[in-house]
């Protein structure tokens, strides 16, 4: 039988498609609102606008770490 659940992080919480501005910043290692708006306007990191609030694509985080200079 399938499960319905949606898929879970290591922390046991569903993933989420959309990261709240809060939690992503927590995820890339607690860095500043300052760093995250500055790695969102020089297009390093994208963000998206649903409503009044931005959110990262979970996708867009993978990415951005992904593409890290060692």
């Amino acid at each position: 039988m399938e499960s319905t659940t949606a898929p879970r992080s290591a922390t046991d919480t569903p993933l989420r498609l959309l990261v709240p501005v809060a939690e992503a910043k927590r995820l890339l290692g607690d860095i500043s609102t300052a760093t995250f708006y500055r790695l969102t306007g020089s297009g390093r990191l994208r963000s998206v606008r649903v409503g009044g609030r931005r959110f990262v694509r979970r996708g867009d985080l993978d990415r951005f770490v992904a593409d890290l200079d060692e």
